[in-house]
């Protein structure tokens, strides 16, 4: 009887354990390699129109390609958002860009400050407004010379930073984490945030809406996930015109 040298595992079901916000709570959230994979692809046209170009097809080790110099993507988020934060690793690479992180918490800002000023990366992904206090009023530093530096776009997760990037003359885009998934602005400064039919649908609680339509936003996965979201309250309010778009509540 010959006994095999090589035993194989099945992978395992769950790539990680996440925590998303579900109305006025947050919970932990079980997310699948597949999951990941498919929040990846979803991010690799926004990062291209943000300004992350595609440079995957180039050898950089060809000759004449020597100094080729490959975009850069900043991702400033807390580990606890890895469920959001890591796709964007992987679109990066898939579009043959580089990545960098600094936490988007008060007291680390002057580290997304540093990476811009020595790495001038093209987007900048996470601004919140722990971030923007903290540079302002922690260190000191002029939001406008610190941002300026961006080549490409800034992009923010809540209307604080959004507000106050507006105010110091850049034009920053505005990004939400809704349910599991994270979901851009079509244009920045727009209160349109786009997401894909095929992969989410999203609904206005009639129950909890106004007059004019504007209610919180429920949300459910239409592509597979590990962990259903089923009318999901994201915490956010808005309405939604027409499959794919969503108008955010000011």
């Amino acid at each position: 009887m010959t006994v095999p040298q090589t035993i194989y595992e099945p992978p395992p079901v769950a790539w990680g354990l996440g925590r998303i916000r579900v109305g006025d709570d947050v919970v932990p959230w079980a997310v699948s390699q597949a999951d990941v994979d498919d929040e990846a692809a979803a991010l690799v046209p926004v990062l291209v129109r943000l300004g992350i170009d595609d440079t995957s097809g180039v050898d950089s080790s060809a000759p004449g390609n020597e100094d080729e110099v490959r975009p850069l993507l900043l991702i400033v988020s807390m580990l606890s958002e890895t469920l959001h934060s890591y796709p964007f690793e992987t679109a990066a690479g898939t579009l043959g860009a580089l990545y960098s992180s600094a936490d988007s918490s008060r007291f680390d800002s002057f580290r997304s400050a540093a990476l811009i000023g020595y790495l001038h990366p093209q987007v900048v992904w996470g601004v919140n407004s722990a971030v923007v206090e903290g540079l302002t009023e922690e260190f000191g530093r002029d939001l406008a010379e610190v941002f300026g530096a961006v080549t490409g776009s800034v992009v923010t997760t809540d209307e604080g930073a959004f507000a106050a990037l507006t105010a110091a003359g850049i034009r920053p885009w505005r990004s939400r984490a809704v349910g599991p998934t994270t979901m851009f602005e079509d244009a920045p400064g727009s209160g349109r945030l786009t997401y894909d039919p095929a992969r989410w649908a999203v609904e206005v609680d009639a129950a909890g809406a106004d007059a004019s339509g504007v209610g919180p936003l429920l949300l459910t996965n239409v592509a597979a996930r590990l962990t259903p979201s089923t009318r999901l309250d994201s915490g956010l309010r808005g309405h939604v015109p027409e499959p794919g778009t969503i108008l955010l509540a000011r």
